[in-house]
Order: C-alpha cells, then sequence, then structure tokens
C-alpha cells in the first residue's frame, strides 16, 4: 500500500527530485498503520536516499568514465539548438 500510494503520490505533484512530496504521502500512508510522524519521516527519509543517492552517484560515474563536464554538456547542447 505504501508503494502504491507513494506512486500516486509523486504523479499529483512534481518537485524538483521529488523532495517533500515522498516524506508527506510516506507519513500519510504510514498513518493508516498507527506509525507515529517521526518514525514515518525517518523513514521516508532513509526511503528516499536509498533510490535517489544511487542514481546520482552512477550518473557521476558515467559522466566521469566517458570524461565527460556539465560545461561540454551545455556547449552541446547550445551547438544543436544553433544548427537546427
Amino acid at each position: 500500500m505504501l508503494l502504491v500510494m507513494l506512486g500516486l503520490g509523486v504523479i499529483i505533484s512534481s518537485t524538483p527530485s521529488y523532495i517533500g512530496t515522498i516524506q508527506f504521502i510516506c507519513i500519510l500512508s504510514l498513518a493508516v498503520f498507527s506509525i507515529p510522524k517521526s518514525q514515518a519521516l525517518s523513514f521516508s527519509i532513509l526511503y528516499h536516499n536509498t533510490q535517489f543517492v544511487p542514481i546520482i552517484c552512477m550518473g557521476l560515474f558515467c559522466l566521469f568514465i566517458e570524461k565527460l563536464s556539465f560545461s561540454s554538456i551545455k556547449s552541446f547542447e547550445k551547438n544543436i539548438k544553433t544548427n537546427n
């Protein structure tokens, strides 16, 4: 039930990286099971970090392996826009 509620909650609102949205929905969903807000918040932060941090780390690792930088990606994007 928690994962279903989190999935629906992320559809409703889209803040950058869903910060706050996941915590709010998680607290509401776990309240159904009489879990205190402090424990639900702690769980939601832990859950969010286990879902978000590995993806960011893998992305940065891939940028490093491919010898890319944010500035090179930005200049590539500008070149594409000017050529179209």
